[in-house]
């Protein structure tokens, strides 16, 4: 969990995205980090409370697809931490 990623959760928490890796988010909760539920599936991130360790979750269809969310989730985190 370095500074960009921690600042990334913050601004993501602050404002969802309406869209990841070409689907729509059609739910965002905050709390204890950001979870976003998709037509397909849902991306979750969450920084650890007992490591400094940011975790991404994540669900898709297929295992590609899967692939797919997973990076597109990491690249939108490490996008709102630098802005």
């Amino acid at each position: 969990l370095d500074a960009v990623a921690a600042r990334g959760l913050a601004a993501l928490g602050r404002t969802p995205p309406a869209r990841l890796g070409g689907a729509r988010v059609e739910a965002a909760r905050a709390g204890d980090g950001l979870h976003v539920a998709l037509a397909d599936g849902f991306a979750m991130w969450r920084a650890s409370g007992t490591e400094p360790v940011l975790r991404i979750y994540a669900e898709a269809p297929t295992r590609s697809g899967l692939e797919r969310r997973r990076v597109a989730a990491w690249r939108l985190l490490r996008r709102a931490g630098r802005t």
